[in-house]
């Protein structure tokens, strides 16, 4: 198949629902995390929008992009460099 492009998206922490209950689900535990304790672990600038996850979805798709494919693009804020 010519013209196909298959690359994936990794994303780190996402401000969504589903990470607000994972966060009311750990408040009651030894070790709860909160927003602002997962903000801490994420070197550039904090949990992640959903819209800057949609933004590197868009670069994916775009023309400077065009030769990208069969990468992983990891977008998480610097989260797994710790």
């Amino acid at each position: 198949m010519l013209g196909v492009r298959i690359n994936e998206v990794s994303p780190g922490p996402v401000l969504t629902p589903m990470l607000m209950g994972h966060l009311q689900t750990t408040a009651h535990t030894d070790a709860p995390m909160t927003t602002e304790s997962l903000s801490v672990a994420i070197p550039l600038g904090g949990i992640l929008s959903p819209q800057d996850i949609a933004d590197s979805v868009l670069f994916l798709c775009s023309p400077q992009a065009a030769t990208i494919t069969g990468a992983t693009l990891t977008v998480d804020g610097g989260f797994v460099l710790g």
